[in-house]
């Protein structure tokens, strides 16, 4: 457990299990990988009769909110156990190869042996390229279909490069998919021999002289010593007399003993042969038991299994067990069968791949000779169910409900039955943890349908962000304002690095460090002048001085982070910053204010605001507004809308209740139709939407929503669009409205609007000044729109 949570920061995890505990799982070791390594995509392969059989025992986060895969063998079971961490940005991987299953017994309370491997470079990794090979291979051979896992792992692959040089030659890793284990033992030490054998571990085969002939004549094993645990095998009597006799005849020494391990209350899992010769010791650890189908077989007629061959430096290994004279008394016996052939009346079902674009679930299975059924489960708990008569080992649904699906189940008339939970139905998790790119659409729909998400959430989205360069690429998905359509043909894997090298994933992951780093820095300084204020102000010796300094030192080391912030904010605006489209640039826009702006609820800082509304008029100045769709256009006003109302901050002046911009936004002038922002129906989309993002981030913010506020800095939105060319119209039609509209909603905005030319802002020209004024006292209508405004206010 402990060298698992060591591992941080690392883009794919993928693990394997014969028998899976979801409780350990779901609620001890997931989320503190999750939180270690937010950008990860977690894999999990089980066998696919363990899947059916542990339902009854999932959680609502079992392959949910990680990727779970039931991998069938049609003469055995799945039966590796391996750890795969891997970090494209470091370069590195960890690769943990063992006995143990993802259960609590496998990571606490059993004796067992795991492998760490350390890959650096990575890419230069035989280990790794050999181990997402034998995967691979798995989806060819049809023992696991998933499409997004298949397409992630051959995107993953496809970055490393197949080499080895740096591979350390006493270690060798082995797995049975196309040869024996055995076999590749052999070829590994071919040319030595071997007097002796030690195993110890808790399954054997009934009859073994198959597999004892070979090793006596394949390795010149001449003794072999059997450790088990008392009541922790599934010898029976007439098992150990058939190896004895079968060893008698081979001319073998067979010993069975008694296997005691150092911590006296722990179970033996573990799986050790050890060999022992004049040309030197070996040793042979991971998942294969003393069995024939492990050892002697391929996948495809028994097990799949993975080990490790040891030539060196695997210390006191088997010390850790005591051999004692074994008495086959009546508290030796105790009946084990793991790998029985349970539960094959199950279906077999490997996947349901969910599209939330064009609401179709796509279900994998084997072909169904007889009638069946299947149900889908929503997350809102309603339920559809269909009926199919022909055999069919695809299933496309479009769904009808307006929920997420969460899982299908599977019925034939046979009487067989199996279950599949539904991977990341929810719309932030599926496009986090999906296995491709997204557009700039995507990332805000994801935002907007997820009020309460914070900062790590949305880079976690921003990191999968399509870079500029492979837009026009020959890829299929298209960007149409807020709508996008894209194309289940291909693959697409965008270019790692922009032109100037840096990659989008890598200045997320330093934009990420870097905020956390100016949080805890500002805290400390927050600290550090508490501390100050409590030194006694007679106190102005040596204490006081360094505390002083200390303060000074902070703040600057603040000042700092809050630069490096707005430069890998540039960075990423530059990845992704297009000349051409405007409605691109406009999206950017509100993706990064969204970013600031959970910033800004973690920690105000107005400097920062003000820096960055400089970074908004630089990328978004001259940009063409016919190009740009009312969506983007409601999007990005929403966002600065939540980023004024969080800095309760107006752009004009109004009152000493708010902070004011001391310059107005250069790239606003014209953006923002003011007839588009006082229809009714917009407004009050806008505020919808605006009330649900305060709902979401209360519990951060700590304020309720505020519709004085709120109307104020909207109405202040619109007045800061007005140009000299339109702010004379503007300001005659929003008069108009106040005047003789029978819309509550329109008087309200115009009113909001209107108060930003109380005091008329000095960034018109004198001309324009008068003009205003000359408009707002015509017909004599002061004394009316004051009694008006009066009126609207009181409301």
């Amino acid at each position: 457990i402990k060298e698992f949570l060591k591992e941080k920061n690392n883009h794919l995890i993928l693990l394997t299990t014969y028998s899976f505990d979801p409780v350990f799982f779901d609620y001890f070791l997931f989320p503190e990988l999750a939180r270690n390594n937010p950008f990860a995509e977690v894999l999990v392969f089980v066998d696919g009769y363990t899947y059916q059989q542990t339902y009854p025992k999932f959680t609502p986060k079992t392959g949910t909110e990680y990727r779970l895969v039931p991998v069938y063998q049609e003469g055995g079971v799945f039966h590796p156990k391996i750890g795969i961490f891997y970090s494209r940005e470091k370069d590195r991987a960890k690769l943990f190869i063992g006995s143990a299953n993802l259960t609590l017994a496998g990571f606490t309370r059993n004796a067992e042996v795991v492998l760490q491997i350390e890959c650096t470079p990575a890419k230069g990794s035989s280990f790794l390229h050999d181990l997402l090979e034998l995967f691979l291979k798995l989806f060819e051979n049809e023992r696991c279909v998933d499409r997004e896992v298949h397409r992630l792992l051959e995107n993953v692959y496809g970055e490393l490069s197949e080499g080895g040089s740096s591979e350390r030659s006493e270690v060798r890793i082995f797995h049975n998919l196309m040869e024996p284990i055995l076999d590749q033992i052999c070829d590994a030490v071919e040319g030595k021999k071997f007097s002796r054998m030690v195993v110890v571990a808790p399954y054997f085969s009934s009859d073994a002289k198959n597999l004892l002939t070979q090793l006596r004549d394949r390795l010149g094993v001449e003794e072999i010593i059997i450790g088990v645990q008392k009541k922790n095998h599934n010898l029976e009597p007439e098992a150990v007399s058939r190896y004895l006799e079968s060893a008698r005849e081979l001319g073998l020494r067979l010993e069975f003993r008694e296997a005691v391990f150092s911590e006296k209350n722990r179970r033996i899992h573990a799986k050790l042969i050890q060999l022992d010769g004049i040309d030197g010791s070996f040793l042979i650890v991971g998942s294969p038991n003393f069995t024939e189908p492990a050892l002697l077989s391929v996948s495809e007629n028994g097990n799949l299994e993975t080990s490790v061959l040891l030539s060196k430096d695997f210390g006191n290994i088997v010390d850790e067990i005591q051999f004692k004279e074994l008495q086959f008394s009546d508290d030796f016996w105790g009946k084990s069968a793991e790998h029985e052939e349970k539960g094959r009346h199950l279906l077999k079902v490997y996947s349901a791949e969910y599209d939330e674009i064009d609401r179709k679930l796509l279900i994998h299975l084997e072909p169904i000779t007889c009638r069946f059924s299947c149900k889908i489960s929503y997350e809102n708990d309603e339920e559809e169910e269909q009926e199919y008569d022909t055999p069919e080992a695809r299933i496309t649904i479009t769904l009808e409900k307006p929920s997420n699906p969460k899982e299908v189940v599977i019925k034939a008339e046979d009487g067989r039955s199996a279950v599949m939970r539904i991977y990341n139905a929810d719309t932030f998790k599926r496009l986090v943890k999906g296995g491709r790119r997204l557009t700039i659409s995507e990332v805000l729909r994801a935002v907007e349908s997820r009020q309460s998400i914070d900062l790590d959430e949305i880079l976690l989205l921003v990191n999968r962000l399509v870079p500029l360069e492979a837009r026009d690429s020959d890829i299929s998905v298209r960007e149409t304002g807020r709508s996008v359509t894209t194309s289940r043909k291909r693959t697409f894997e965008p270019p790692k690095k922009s032109a100037g090298g840096t990659s989008i994933e890598s200045i997320v992951m330093k934009l990420d460090k870097t905020v956390k780093r100016f949080l805890k820095a500002k805290a400390a300084q927050r600290e550090m002048k508490m501390r100050i204020e409590d030194i006694d102000e007679d106190d102005v010796g040596t204490q006081n001085k360094e505390e002083s300094a200390d303060f000074v030192e902070h703040t600057e080391d603040r000042r700092d982070y809050r630069k490096d912030i707005l430069r890998h904010l540039k960075t990423l605006w530059n990845l992704l910053y297009s000349e051409e489209d405007s409605n691109r640039n406009l999206e950017i826009a509100a993706v990064v204010a969204e970013i600031v702006l959970r910033i800004l609820l973690r920690e105000y800082d107005q400097d920062f605001f003000v820096e960055f509304k400089r970074i908004l008029d630089k990328y978004l100045e001259g940009l063409d507004t016919s190009s740009v769709d009312r969506g983007a256009l409601k999007d990005f006003f929403l966002s600065l809308l939540k980023l004024h109302y969080v800095s309760n901050c107006t752009i004009y002046k109004i009152t000493d209740t708010y902070d004011h911009l001391a310059q107005p936004y250069e790239f606003i002038r014209d953006l923002f139709d003011y007839r588009i922002f006082t229809d009714p129906e917009v407004f009050n989309e806008i505020r919808g939407r605006f009330v649900g993002f305060i709902q979401g981030v209360k519990e951060n913010f700590g304020k309720e929503f505020n519709e004085e506020k709120f109307m104020v800095l909207y109405g202040n939105l619109i007045a800061s669009s007005l140009s000299p060319s339109s702010v004379s119209e503007g300001v005659r039609t929003l008069v108009k409205n106040l005047v003789y509209s029978d819309n509550e909603d329109v008087k309200r905005v115009s009113y909001y609007t209107l108060l930003s030319f109380k005091e008329i802002p000095s960034s018109y020209s004198s001309s324009v000044r008068d003009e205003i004024r000359e408009i707002l006292a015509t017909e004599k209508l002061e004394e009316r729109i004051s009694k008006l405004l009066e009126d609207v206010a009181n409301k």
